[in-house]
């Protein structure tokens, strides 16, 4: 079982807020009977007054007895079955019933447990245009148009009014508590993606998506998605978070620079691995799966066949589709272009793409990062190097690793899993091996001309130890600092372990409270967290009125905010 990437967990969400849970979903079954609660509580109380009471009928004038006709049926199991379930839906369509569930025991044996309807998206509870101020009324921005305005859709397609780098380090360093008070707290920060300008990734629409799947469904987001789409597809190793599978099934992360490589380490708590709020549920980025169990989410997003639309033709094809779509338009929304992905167009045929800006275009769906007519070609859409599908030849690749590339050495090591993710697209799409491997050979040269190769950080992958800092400095920086750009970014706190040997200088923020280390440059640190084998390093500047400046700079995102406290 492995991490799942933040895109891919994006699409797990995705699949939640789209109604993914169609026939046989956990959460339609239980959500066909709430419409009924307050009656049955009405009823629990007294009669209904709409409802005749039992002693209103007449009289029965004659003692009942067992049924007369001849109970003798030829029809076997199987067919009952498919004759109540049939016998259902029309009741259902002539009804009105948007969903209902149905459970069988016969002879002491289950015959039918089955969900029947719509969920979300296709029952209409939820609908991409639905601005997000319908399902949270306390939702806020700076940009009070946004906020009123912003839609399901918007944060699906990630053309919102947040850039993928507004608000990083906050959600980095765990600021807030993951879930609604940081979405809260979004009120504060300053956005500076220009409205439906095109595609724009950040992790925060993801969060906000998590709060809408929570408010219309009454469940947690991750609660939900495991019903309502790993249930049906008995995805049984998906989990919300690494923190929640079995240690034994967990894999373990590594990274590695210039061919070296450094691990294990763990997914559930290790900074290395990932930085945000320990042990927590976060939406789109937390939870971790199979390679088994993504596998048959590919299935379920590959188009059934068009001759055999049965549940027992899809089972014996291994063709998950029917279990969660009851219509062919949810799926056909989630994979059209919705946003111009200005970003994939830069550097597509850097990833294997077949992009060519007078040919075709290049957008992002509900979800899915990549979609056109860009995989050799062939239509395609997915979370690029992650997962994708070619849907005309039934083709679909999933591929994981449980290792990736640090900060520095070759810069083609960034892109190598896009760039395997596409050749293997292209073997089963008949393409040339010749020409796969040529293909392969020019995007890795052309990546490496553009971006210099960088050291290997010496502390991860040479042991080299950090220095020391002298007394006398630790209390010059010694205080409590604010953010010069917005309280979204919250306070930074410099204080001195006394309980520790050596009396550590420690910065806090967020969740993280490390020790600060000394450099060869004066008023230059580094903050001792160990993340993805990258250093992050803190500089002070005195100015004026006792007052001290300081930026931390994080290689990592290439993010710099300051921060100013009074002394």
């Amino acid at each position: 079982m492995v991490k799942v990437w933040c895109g891919l967990a994006a699409t797990f969400l995705c699949a939640a807020v789209a109604g993914l849970a169609g026939e046989d979903s956990v959460h339609a079954r239980s959500a066909v009977w709430q419409p009924m609660l307050p009656l049955l509580s009405h009823l629990h109380g007294g009669m209904h007054p709409s409802l005749p009471s039992p002693s209103s009928h007449a009289p029965m004038t004659k003692k009942t007895t067992k049924h007369s006709h001849n109970r003798t049926s030829m029809m076997s199991l199987e067919d009952k079955a498919s004759h109540v379930i049939e016998f259902v839906r029309k009741q259902m369509q002539a009804n009105g019933f948007p969903g209902m569930g149905i459970s069988v025991v016969y002879q002491h044996k289950t015959a039918i447990v089955q969900g029947l309807g719509t969920t979300a998206t296709e029952s209409h509870e939820l609908e991409w245009n639905d601005p997000i101020s319908m399902y949270l009324p306390w939702f806020s921005l700076m940009d009070e148009y946004a906020a009123s305005h912003t839609t399901v859709g918007d944060l699906l397609s990630h053309n919102s009014v947040i850039n993928m780098m507004d608000g990083t380090m906050a959600v980095t360093f765990a600021v807030h508590a993951t879930g609604r008070p940081l979405v809260e707290a979004l009120r504060h920060l300053h956005t500076t993606h220009e409205f439906r300008s095109g595609y724009s990734p950040t992790s925060l629409n993801s969060i906000i998506l998590g709060q809408v799947v929570e408010a219309v469904t009454n469940q947690t987001w991750h609660a939900y998605i495991l019903d309502a789409v790993a249930t049906p597809l008995h995805m049984e190793g998906t989990k919300g978070r690494p923190g929640d599978a079995p240690p034994g099934q967990l894999t373990s992360g590594h990274l590695f620079c210039n061919g070296t490589v450094i691990g294990p380490f763990s997914l559930a708590n290790s900074s290395m691995m990932s930085l945000g709020p320990q042990g927590a549920y976060v939406a789109g980025s937390s939870m971790v799966a199979s390679l088994n169990d993504v596998t048959k989410l590919s299935h379920a997003l590959l188009p059934r066949h068009k001759h055999d639309r049965s549940k027992q033709g899809a089972n014996q094809r291994g063709d998950s589709g029917g279990l969660l779509f009851q219509s062919p338009k949810t799926l056909a929304e989630m994979t059209t272009g919705q946003s111009f992905n200005s970003l994939m167009t830069n550097v597509g045929p850097w990833l294997g793409l077949s992009y060519s800006p007078s040919g075709n275009s290049l957008a992002a769906g509900y979800g899915f990062d990549t979609v056109g007519d860009v995989m050799h070609g062939e239509h395609f859409f997915g979370v690029l190097g992650v997962a994708g599908d070619v849907p005309s030849h039934g083709l679909g690749v999933v591929l994981m690793s449980n290792a990736e590339a640090a900060v520095g050495g070759l810069f083609s090591a960034q892109m190598i899993i896009p760039l395997v993710h596409s050749y293997i697209l292209g073997v089963y799409l008949d393409i040339p091996i010749a020409t796969l491997e040529n293909e392969f050979a020019n995007a890795i040269a052309a990546i490496d001309h553009r971006a210099p190769s960088l050291p290997c950080d010496p502390h991860y992958f040479d042991n080299k130890p950090w220095d020391v800092i002298p007394d006398k400095t630790k209390r010059q920086i010694v205080g409590t600092h604010n953010s010069t750009k917005s309280v979204f970014y919250g306070g930074v706190a410099v204080y001195i372990d006394h309980e520790a040997k050596a009396k550590d200088l420690v910065l806090q923020y967020g969740e993280y409270a490390r020790r600060l280390i000394a450099t060869g440059n004066d008023g230059v640190y580094i903050w001792a967290l160990e993340a993805r084998g990258a250093t992050f390093v803190v500089q002070f500047v005195e100015l004026e009125s006792s007052e001290m400046q300081f930026d931390i700079f994080d290689t990592m995102i290439k993010s710099i905010r300051s921060y100013v406290s009074k002394q």
